[in-house]
C-alpha cells in the first residue's frame, strides 16, 4: 500500500514583494510520519513564484539526496533567495541553507555541518562500494561549502570532521552565515490601554456646529497613540525653517583670502609687465614697417631710372660747371644702396 507524502512542515505565504516560506523539520520523507521537505514538495510550492523569496529553515536534516537537489532547486531559481535560520540547521538542511543567495542567522541559532553517513550490510565488496558512495557524497558537500565560504578543502574536511554545533558567530566568521541578526517583534495593533483613555464619540458628531468634531477625534487619538498630526508636522517644518535661515544668517566666512589675493596681486603686475612689453614691441613693429615703406620708395624710384643732379665731384680740370652734371639715382639707406651695388655687380 503506498504512502501518501504530506508536506505540512513547508509553509508559504505573501508579505509585500517578499513570498515568505517555512522549511521545518526532516528534509526527504520521515518514513515515520510520511511528512517531510522533499524536491518535489519544494518544487511544487515556489516553482510559482514570481518574487524575492525568504526560506526560514530550523531542521535537524535528513535525506542528503533531498538536500542536494532542493540547493540545486535555491540556486536556479531567478529570483534572489534569502535562507534565514532559526532555532537549529544542521545536515542536510545546512546543504539547504547553502543554495540562497544570501544567508542570515537569528542570534539563538546552532549550526551544524558534517560529513555524509549510511547503514549498510553485505560482503566486503558491497561494504567498500557504499565508502565510496559517502566518499562522493563527501566531496560534493565539501565543493558546496567551498563556493559558499571560500575556504580551502583541508579546512573544510576539518571542519565536517569536528562533527560539533557552532554559534552564529562562528558560523559567520567561517563564512557559512552572511548576518547575524536580532529576533524583534511586529506589532501591527493600536494600544488598547491608550484606546481605553478615548473618550466615546458624541452621538450628533455630524451636527454642523460640530463641523470640526472630526479632526478633533482624530488629532486626539494620533496624540495617544503618540503619531504626530498634520498641524504637529506643519509647526515642526515652519520651527525648522526658521532655525534654518537663523544659521544661515550666522554663517561667517572664515576662509583665509590673504594668500589668495597676494597672488592675484601677482598675476595682475605680472600682466601689467606683459601688456608694457607688447606695446615696446608693437612700437618696434610701427617704425619697421615706416622704415620698410621707405626702402620700398627708394627702390621704386631706383628701378624706374630716375636721375638727380649730382654736385659732389668737380670736373676733371678742377673748374666748376656751369651745369650740374646728371648722375644716377643713389637710395640713401645704407641696406638699399648695399643692394642695388650687389645688383649692378652682377
Amino acid at each position: 500500500m503506498e504512502r501518501s507524502v504530506l508536506c505540512t512542515m513547508f509553509q508559504i505565504r505573501n508579505s509585500g514583494n517578499i513570498t515568505e516560506i517555512d522549511v521545518f523539520g526532516d528534509i526527504g520523507v520521515d518514513w515515520w510520519t510520511g511528512e517531510g521537505n522533499t524536491l518535489e514538495t519544494v518544487s511544487n510550492q515556489i516553482k510559482g513564484i514570481k518574487s524575492e523569496i525568504k526560506v526560514n529553515i530550523s531542521s535537524l536534516g535528513g535525506d542528503l539526496f533531498d538536500g542536494f537537489a532542493i540547493y540545486d532547486l535555491f540556486k536556479s531559481h531567478p529570483y534572489q533567495i534569502t535562507g534565514n535560520l532559526v532555532g537549529a540547521t544542521a545536515s542536510a538542511a545546512s546543504i539547504i541553507a547553502m543554495g540562497c543567495d544570501k544567508v542570515i542567522c537569528s542570534e539563538n541559532a546552532l549550526h551544524l555541518g558534517h560529513k555524509a553517513s549510511t547503514g549498510a550490510w553485505g560482503n566486503a565488496q558491497e561494504l567498500r562500494k557504499a565508502a565510496e558512495t559517502l566518499d562522493t557524497c563527501d566531496a560534493r558537500i565539501v565543493a558546496i561549502y567551498k563556493k559558499k565560504t571560500g575556504k580551502s578543502d583541508d579546512e573544510i574536511h576539518n571542519w565536517l570532521d569536528q562533527d560539533k554545533w557552532i554559534t552564529p558567530e562562528d558560523a559567520r566568521d567561517f563564512g557559512i552565515v552572511d548576518e547575524i541578526y536580532t529576533p524583534e517583534k511586529v506589532i501591527n495593533s493600536a494600544d488598547y490601554k491608550k484606546l481605553s483613555a478615548i473618550k466615546p464619540l458624541p452621538t450628533n458628531f455630524k451636527n454642523p456646529e460640530m463641523e470640526n468634531n472630526d479632526k478633533t477625534i482624530t488629532n486626539s487619538i494620533l496624540n495617544l497613540l503618540g503619531v504626530k498630526n498634520d498641524a504637529s508636522l506643519k509647526a515642526e517644518n515652519e520651527a525648522l525653517k526658521t532655525e534654518i535661515e537663523t544659521l544661515k544668517s550666522k554663517v561667517v566666512d572664515t576662509v583665509d583670502t590673504t594668500s589668495f589675493t597676494k597672488e592675484i596681486e601677482g598675476l595682475k603686475s605680472e600682466v601689467t609687465n606683459k601688456v608694457t612689453e607688447l606695446d615696446a614691441v608693437k612700437a618696434e613693429l610701427d617704425a619697421l614697417k615706416i622704415t620698410n615703406e621707405s626702402i620700398e620708395a627708394e627702390l621704386a624710384k631706383y628701378k624706374a631710372g630716375e636721375t638727380v643732379i649730382d654736385n659732389s665731384n668737380p670736373n676733371p680740370d678742377g673748374k666748376e660747371t656751369q651745369e650740374p652734371r646728371k648722375a644716377k639715382f643713389q637710395p640713401e639707406n645704407e641696406e638699399l644702396r648695399n643692394l642695388v651695388k650687389n645688383l649692378n655687380t652682377k
